[in-house]
């Protein structure tokens, strides 16, 4: 009938606008995605972590983790990490400043907690069978994307450190360059705790 239609155009065009709100501004008219000049990076990835890290709240929840690949501080304000699973439901950095060569954990645990100061916490969880991640600047600018593959379990998909290229690995290194003695020191780190 004719109000059913009504409704179903009326449900589209609302949630047009909804995406148009939310979704990162970056596109030109021409259809060309506007990309940042930040050197912020997105460097390694881990979707199912079963015992290889704990959050701030004693968990182990996949995490996402950025880099000032710089020589300039970066500041995050306004940056947003977009989950293309959930594009209705983006991270929005709170006022973090990124020095140079420094790194920063996103813990993607569908809980939203963004204040600075704060482990930062994304409203969304990640695919274990893979999900494509973007990362955009305060204008709304594409600054990385990747697609990160299905993993093992306490695997991550992370930058090489030489040559920047990403690949599969089993030697997480969260916070750290990633390289095998990084993630070797990790290992030392926790076999001398007393808990």
């Amino acid at each position: 009938s004719l109000a059913v239609l009504a409704a179903v155009c009326a449900l589209a065009l609302a949630a047009g606008f909804l995406l148009e709100e939310f979704m990162p501004r970056g596109i030109e008219a021409a259809g060309e995605e506007v990309v940042s000049t930040s050197m912020v990076r997105i460097s390694e990835v881990m979707t199912s972590n079963a015992s290889a890290v704990r959050a701030d709240n004693g968990q182990f929840t996949d995490w996402v983790e950025v880099v000032n690949t710089g020589v300039t501080d970066v500041s995050l304000k306004g940056y947003t990490l977009l989950n293309a699973d959930d594009a209705l439901a983006p991270l929005t950095f709170p006022d973090i400043t990124l020095a140079p060569g420094e790194y920063l954990l996103i813990y993607c645990d569908g809980t939203l907690k963004n204040a600075a100061g704060y482990a930062l916490h994304a409203p969304f969880r990640l695919s274990a069978s893979g999900v494509t991640l973007g990362l955009y600047d305060a204008e709304g600018a594409r600054v990385d994307a990747v697609e990160v593959p299905g993993l093992e379990r306490n695997f991550v998909y992370r930058r090489a450190q030489q040559d920047g290229a990403w690949g599969v690995s089993a030697d997480y290194t969260p916070g750290l360059p990633n390289t095998l003695e990084d993630h070797l020191s990790l290992d030392v780190a926790s076999a001398d705790s007393p808990i």
